[in-house]
């Protein structure tokens, strides 16, 4: 695995989302945006598969993913927390 904590060989699949701290002024907060504002940044988390609450944090993907089936949520959605909210040009 490479040291900025990217996966390696694992049948999980990482996603990005970019969040305003604006986004509550300009679309209404929802529970999603909440648990991620929330989450501590630069780490891995599992979000439920209905969206609605952190399962697992852990320093790398592979450890998100295993407590997230540890926690029965096989299906977990993982990411990676940035260490700000602020938008960016990628």
């Amino acid at each position: 695995m490479a040291d900025n904590g990217m996966p390696g060989k694992s049948s999980k699949t990482a996603f990005f989302l970019l969040l305003d701290r604006h986004f509550d002024d300009n679309c209404g907060m929802d529970a999603r945006a909440s648990l991620l504002l929330a989450a501590t940044p630069e780490r891995w988390i599992a979000l439920s598969e209905d969206d609605t609450r952190i399962i697992a944090e852990a320093d790398t993907f592979e450890q998100a993913a295993a407590a997230a089936e540890q926690a029965g949520e096989p299906n977990a959605i993982l990411m990676l927390v940035p260490p700000d909210w602020s938008p960016r040009i990628l």
